[in-house]
């Protein structure tokens, strides 16, 4: 299926980057090499960084979270994420964090996206991972 070019939908996506592990450095290779091919498409992966004079730092593709890399933590890199794109929300359509390990089929996600509302609309898997608090997995939103 490919999206037809008419369909504009304009998306940002931000991916924790997995941390240090092999397997991980793989993966954003893959991911980067993928994702920057489609032009209705901004992506970035997010990492921890607790040295940063300022609460983040965006550098090509990658935004240095000022928090250190520990799990308790994800909420405050995700929050710190979303402030840095906050002045710029207006520009997507639709927000999507998935796991690093999430491959999406772009033309088929895009093609979706098409069919749903561009506001109030949330979507994706709620992972609890043995805490109180649900964390969101591949979510989208606008």
């Amino acid at each position: 299926m490919v999206l037809n070019n008419n369909m504009k939908v304009l998306m940002l996506i931000l991916a924790s980057d997995g941390g240090t592990n092999d397997i991980y450095i793989k993966l954003q290779q893959i991911k980067r090499a993928y994702i920057h091919r489609f032009p209705q498409v901004e992506a970035y992966f997010y990492k921890a960084d607790p040295n940063l004079a300022t609460d983040y730092q965006i550098v090509n593709d990658v935004i240095y979270i000022k928090t250190p890399e520990t799990y308790p933590n994800l909420w405050k890199k995700m929050w710190l994420v979303l402030k840095a794109f906050e002045p710029r929300f207006h520009e997507f359509d639709y927000i999507c964090r998935p796991n690093l390990s999430t491959f999406i089929i772009m033309d088929r996600y895009l093609q979706h996206l098409t069919t749903l509302p561009k506001t109030r609309c949330c979507s994706g898997v709620t992972h609890y991972g043995g805490q109180p608090i649900p964390f969101p997995a591949g979510y989208f939103l606008q």
